[in-house]
């Protein structure tokens, strides 16, 4: 039976509260990857929350790909939530990452989940030759801190192979930390062999880089991609944005450039301090934003200009938005009198949400 053709032969698979580690993977086996903490493939309705997995993959010895933190490829209506993935490894050039939505995955979501210090990217969203049509796919307020620490990736990813498209592709309302790697690290980057991506909207991302960490890295021309309202914080340390094989050292240069961060004529997005807590932390708690953030309030409405849904709350369990429009990132910054009085937000992972 082609499975592609006749639907998915898993549905409603649960997978919560596990802690999965060093699951180094097999330095004999290179045919395929190996390492892996979680997965699930050819799925419906699939849930993966309040999971950690870290130092998986080091020993996985295929050199063409590798293993994931946690992650799922055709699967149909899966979340990803509320987990923690680190230090995951792999043992060549690619993967090694902490959470990713792969071949042939559709209208499925990545939300709330804390990734860093993994070899490749935070959160990717892939797709590889073969799979099933890969579409409607969303990664919101999640926090990503120094990811891509061996490999070639953004601490948000796209990629498609050879000969593959995704179709609709909305990244908002995320966090990125990122400092240089033993290899080119980004805050966002994509890789393909050619223009694969249609309807990528990536809207009110905090990008934070220190020690001229590129922002963007983006080679390959001709893919729909377009970036509104993002915040741009380079800490002082040298701007760097590589997009369709010109490099650009602000983020006025870029938009003139190529008419990314505008929005119906008017520019978008801005490149001023974050304002979050202590960049550089390893606790999520220190990329919330301080009172005097100048992202409160500074990020597109998602909903009426874009048709996105929000979801019912931020990082840490703030609705949002908590004042007048969207903060930029994974932090709405509630009121000061209306946080006093609010219960903090518990969780299974300590480190996921504080």
């Amino acid at each position: 039976i082609d499975y592609l053709q006749v639907g998915w032969p898993f549905r409603h698979i649960y997978v919560a509260y596990n802690r999965v580690n060093d699951i180094l993977g097999d330095p004999e086996e290179t045919a395929k990857h190996t390492g892996n903490g979680i997965v699930i493939g050819s799925a419906e309705d699939a849930t993966i929350e309040h999971n950690v997995a870290h130092n998986n993959g080091a020993l996985n010895a295929a050199q063409s790909f590798g293993p994931i933190g946690i992650w799922a490829w055709d699967c149909k209506r899966t979340v990803i939530q509320f987990n923690e993935s680190y230090d995951n490894r792999s043992n060549s050039a690619v993967d090694g990452g902490g959470f990713d939505l792969d071949g042939g995955c559709q209208d499925s979501v990545m939300q709330y989940n804390y990734s860093h210090d993994n070899d490749a990217a935070g959160f990717m969203v892939g797709q590889f030759p073969g799979a099933r049509e890969m579409m409607n796919i969303t990664v919101r307020y999640n926090l990503s801190v120094n990811d891509a620490r061996r490999n070639n990736y953004g601490g948000l990813h796209l990629f498609t192979g050879p000969q593959t498209s995704v179709q609709g592709v909305d990244i908002y309302q995320n966090t990125v930390f990122v400092s240089p790697g033993r290899r080119s690290a980004a805050a966002f980057g994509v890789s393909n062999w050619y223009a694969g991506l249609e309807g990528v909207r990536v809207v009110n991302n905090s990008f934070i880089t220190v020690g001229g960490a590129e922002m963007i890295d983006i080679a390959q021309s001709g893919n729909e991609i377009y970036f509104w309202g993002n915040n741009y914080d380079s800490s002082g340390d040298a701007f760097v944005i590589q997009y369709e094989r010109g490099t650009y050292g602000s983020l006025p240069e870029w938009r003139a450039g190529t008419g990314q961060e505008v929005f119906e004529d008017l520019a978008t997005g801005s490149a001023v301090p974050a304002g979050v807590l202590q960049p550089g932390s390893s606790a999520p708690a220190d990329y919330k934003l301080s009172e005097e953030s100048a992202l409160i309030d500074a990020g597109l409405d998602l909903l009426n200009t874009f048709g996105l849904d929000p979801g019912p709350r931020d990082f840490f369990g703030n609705a949002v938005p908590a004042r007048a429009t969207f903060d930029v990132g994974m932090h709405d910054l509630p009121e000061l009198s209306y946080a006093l009085f609010v219960p903090v937000v518990s969780s299974s992972l300590s480190r996921v949400v504080e």
